[in-house]
């Protein structure tokens, strides 16, 4: 329920996503790209003909308490008026953060392709992952970050080693902070869409080590109207421990338990270096909740 295409940062193109799901033999999925749903429609035509069932879905950057958040949107309208107003300013400013990732960059010593640049500046919803191949297709780059940063191998790719290192806080060389909408806003123009709205990977920002803002933020989202936690997911920061936690949260608070991989590239559709391994009665207590809420919602 947590899967990224070319329409975004992903890597699949929703064709190439649902042959995946058939090969794993998932029955339901749902495609949230971040900031467009212009993939959403392809991704539908596919997954019909290969029997698998989904909905609408959209993941929209957001702010809680001055915290980036990323909300997901299911059973969305995809022609809604507001949500599109908003994913054409969100995709805007993702093409200006862009550009300053790319200038901090090249500042640094960093070889940009100039064919590369205006080839990835063209997606709507341009992001991190394609600041990290645009730089990381150099092979001299990856010696600048090998013998000047002392990258260190690791089993879950240079990708999120090299976001965390150049992009996730102020301290670092390539830190943009993006204007993003506020919580409340991407929640309720979710609702007004006809959708539900879900807390994608809670925790997973960096500010989160700290678990006084977690709960300022989750306090936040729930009194803004979030109808769910994405209490399953594959983030590696998500201990055994965390997941249980954030699954009685959502038994506490009557919150829809929703589960999604946050797939990129493939990996974590079905294949043995998924680490998302769910028991299947959540999965289908959550999407009974899911369903039960959107028919609610429709009246």
């Amino acid at each position: 329920m947590h899967l990224h295409s070319v329409y975004s940062d992903g890597k699949l193109t929703p064709r190439q996503i649902v042959k995946k799901l058939a090969q794993a033999k998932i029955n339901f999925a749902v495609l949230s790209d971040h900031d467009t749903v212009s993939g959403v429609g392809e991704f539908a035509r596919e997954a019909k003909l290969a029997k698998i069932d989904t909905m609408p879905g959209v993941e929209i950057s957001a702010e809680e308490h001055g915290i980036g958040v990323h909300i997901l949107g299911y059973g969305i309208n995809i022609n809604d008026k507001r949500l599109m107003d908003i994913f054409k300013k969100q995709q805007a400013e993702r093409r200006k953060a862009f550009d300053r990732y790319v200038a901090l960059f090249k500042k640094a010593g960093f070889i940009i392709n100039r064919r590369k640049y205006l080839e990835f500046r063209k997606i709507k919803s341009v992001a991190k992952p394609h600041v990290f191949r645009l730089i990381w297709d150099v092979p001299q780059n990856q010696k600048l970050c090998y013998e000047k940063y002392h990258f260190q191998k690791s089993k879950f790719g240079p990708q999120t080693e090299f976001i965390q290192a150049f992009m996730e806080s102020p301290d670092q060389l390539a830190y943009v902070n993006k204007k993003s909408i506020t919580a409340k806003n991407a929640i309720q123009s979710i609702h007004a869409a006809g959708g539900v709205a879900v807390w994608a990977h809670p925790g997973i920002e960096i500010e989160f080590k700290n678990e006084k803002i977690f709960n300022e933020v989750l306090k936040g989202l729930l009194s803004n109207g979030i109808d769910g936690i994405e209490s399953f997911s594959s983030s590696r920061h998500l201990t055994k421990a965390r997941i249980k936690y954030l699954y009685g949260l959502t038994r506490r608070h009557k919150l829809i338990a929703t589960i999604g991989s946050d797939d990129h590239d493939g990996t974590r559709i079905g294949t043995k270096l998924s680490t998302l391994k769910v028991p299947r009665r959540y999965h289908e207590d959550g999407l009974t909740e899911l369903k039960l809420k959107l028919a609610v919602n429709s009246k």
